[in-house]
Formats: structure tokens, sequence, C-alpha cells
């Protein structure tokens, strides 16, 4: 054996059988690699490529369509690799050709648009219904959406711009005709109570408010609303309640705010004439100072200030007596009676009020009646009547005195 190994040609021989050898190995295993890498790619599948967009081709400068779907699903068959590419990439489209199409409602299929010759669709649904109608183009004017439940409670629109004023609408012939309003459609989600600037979006709706599938242009607005609500300055008056301690009087009420804006929603206020701040002065011997809240009349639902500061200045009364004052009589045919004041024609009066009122006041400013009207002769008790300056008060010193009426 060793002497053939030792023989050139013999190796030679011997390497030549073993490269063979090999050869035929590394290509029935690269052969069997190509046998299973074919049936790999050579195995179909069917899936289904859901919501895949659907183009419409037809003439849009003449024509409006609507009721295409704006997908569809589509089931696609073929090898397994070109099937998963497909869905991966979605590079295909569902369309629709319209050549020369029918005015009206009309029947037409779906095919599919750049998918591969080696793949095989089915389109679903493969048919829909679609309405051609003409293109039209036509001004609207644009108007707002607002109604009483948008605004707050007490205001009330006092104006409302809206840029552009009008706009132009294209759709279908059949669509167009339907349209009653283009609105400006303002979305609050709380009453509005100030004045705002918005842009807000349009539509196209029908007599009975059902939105229509037509294109705006611009498809926005600008809207400036502007708010009021019905005011009016009134004056505040005051009402003391109660009284001073005995003694004392109120010599004067400064108030912080002299008059008041009120508001209302429907001008309820036409007939109110003051606004009324009560103040107590109950036992009250000194000047005080007190915040009064305002008391509202029906119909106000606000105003500028809800409280007011009030000075109450308390003094001393003054007093004083006028003695001695006539009595006149009315009422009396003086023909028929002669008048007789058994108890005397004379009354007192005590003076009470301000010491500068009291002091300044004298018995020509007052006038003491009784009533004799309806008086028989005889004699008869009868009331007191007293006027003097309103700026002070009294007590007489009688409050009835007897009369005495003699025929004559």
């Amino acid at each position: 054996m060793d002497s053939i190994l030792d023989k050139p040609l013999a190796l030679k021989i011997i390497a030549f059988l073993i490269t063979i050898f090999m050869f035929i190995q590394v290509s029935n295993s690269e052969i069997s690699q190509k046998l299973r890498s074919f049936k790999i790619t050579s195995k179909k599948q069917t899936i289904v490529i859901e919501k895949v967009p659907v183009q419409i081709y037809y003439d849009e400068d003449n024509l409006v369509v609507t009721g295409v779907p704006l997908t569809v699903d589509v089931k696609i068959t073929g090898p397994k690799s070109i099937v998963l590419q497909a869905k991966s990439q979605r590079d295909f489209q569902a369309a629709i050709y319209l050549t020369d199409p029918d005015i009206g409602s009309q029947k037409v299929s779906i095919v599919t648009k750049n998918l591969s010759e080696k793949l095989r669709a089915t389109i679903i649904p493969g048919f829909v219904t679609i309405n051609v109608q003409e293109r039209i183009t036509k001004l609207f004017p644009v108007e707002t959406s607002l109604k009483d439940q948008d605004i707050a409670e007490g205001f009330n629109i006092a104006e409302v711009k809206v840029l552009p004023e009008k706009v132009t609408v294209i759709g279908g012939k059949d669509v167009i005709q339907r349209i009653a309003h283009v609105y400006a459609v303002l979305d609050t989600n709380e009453p509005i109570s100030k004045d705002l600037r918005s842009e807000v979006k349009l539509i196209a709706v029908d007599s009975k408010s059902n939105k229509l599938n037509v294109t705006i242009t611009p498809d926005r607005v600008s809207i400036n609303l502007k708010l009021n609500m019905p005011s009016k300055t009134l004056p505040i008056n005051t009402k003391l309640l109660g009284e001073p301690e005995k003694g004392f009087l109120v010599e004067n009420i400064s108030l912080s705010e002299n008059e008041v804006t009120v508001f209302s929603k429907d001008a309820s206020f036409n007939n109110i004439t003051g606004i009324t701040l009560p103040i107590d002065v109950s036992g009250k011997s000194q000047t005080f100072e007190t915040e009064v809240k305002l008391t509202l009349p029906d119909g106000i639902l606000k105003t500028s200030q809800s409280s007011v500061k009030a000075v109450v200045t308390i003094v001393a009364e003054g007093t004083k007596i006028l003695k001695d004052i006539p009595i006149n009589v009315l009422n009396v045919d003086t023909q028929k009676f002669d008048v007789n004041f058994p108890d005397g024609d004379k009354v007192d009066l005590t003076i009470r009020g301000l010491s500068q009122n009291v002091n300044a006041v004298q018995i020509n400013q007052f006038t003491i009646t009784v009533d004799g009207s309806n008086l028989e002769s005889g004699k008869k008790s009868v009331k007191v009547q007293v006027e003097g300056p309103e700026n002070v008060s009294w007590n007489l010193s009688t409050e009835e005195i007897t009369i005495e009426l003699i025929k004559k």
C-alpha cells in the first residue's frame, strides 16, 4: 500500500476522485435547496385587505358624483410572498371609471388599480349604486345658527358680522336646489355671556335642517359677535327702618353711590323709578357707618354694584313749644250758626326735629283747623288738623277739641 501512495500518478488519481465526489455532494445540496425554495415560493395564499381607498375617475369639471364608498375590502389570492407584500405596502387602489355616464342613479363596478398581475382580486362589494348629477356652482348668503338658548340669560345680540357674507357652494344640481340655508355653526359648551370673535365652519342644510353633501368655498368664515343687556341708571333712595333712641334724630345719610345701573333681559325696569336702600337705625344714638345690600325689584337681573356704603349721622333732637295757636273752623255756615269753643279756641304745639330746623320755625307756618261739615247745632268733639313745615314733627296739646254750634 505504501508503495502505491508513493507514486505521483496514483496520488493524482485519488485526489481527482475525491474532488468529483465532493462536487456531486455540493451540487445535490444546492439543487435540494432550490427545490425547497421553489416549493415555498410557489405556495398560494388568500387574505382580505380591509379599508382599501376607492378612487373615482370622471369629468370633475362638469359632473358631481355621490354615493361612492370611501373604502372597500379586497380579497387577494396568489403566491404567498406577493400577497404579503401587497398587504404590507398597500400600494394599490380600488377604482371606479366613469366614461360618459348617464345623469341620475346607476350601478357601477369597482376594480383594482396597480395590483400585481400575479394576484387575483375580488372587491367587496364589487358593485355600488352612485348618483351622477350636473355640477352646479352658486353663491349663498351666510347665516348664523345662533339661537336664544345659546345666549346667557339677560343678554341679547346687539350685532353679528360674518365675513365673507357670501360663499360659493358647489354640488350636484339636485342637491343645490335643496339648499335652504348655509350656516356658520358656532359650537358653544355653555351660554355666551361676552363678545367674541371666532373662525367657524360652514354647513349647508335643507328645509328640514338635514346636512347636505356639498363643497363650500371658503369652508370657514369669521364671526364677530357683540352682546348687550338692557340697562338703566336709577337713583338710590334710602328707607329708614326703626327709630333712633328717644331724643335722637337722623340728621343726614351720605352714600358711597347715589345711583346704580341696573340690567334687565326684557327692559322690565321701564316702570322702575329708583332702587331702595333700607337702613336700620333702631336704637341708634350716635353716627355710624354701614354697608347695605341693595334691594332689587322684580325683573332686575343684576346691578353695577350689589351693595352701598352709608354714613348715618345721628344728632340729639331739638324741641320747641309754640303756644296759643288759634283754631280755624272750616265748612260751617256762619250765617246760620255761631261757633263756640267751650274749652278754648287755641292749642299748643311741641315741635321736634333737627335743632336748626326747630329754631327756625314760626307760628305763622302752622295752620290749625277743625272740620265742621255735617254738624248740627249743639256740642261735638272733633279732630284737630295741623299743616306745617315738612322738616319738623310736632305734637298737639290736644288731639280733639269740643266745638259748639249755636243756631242764630
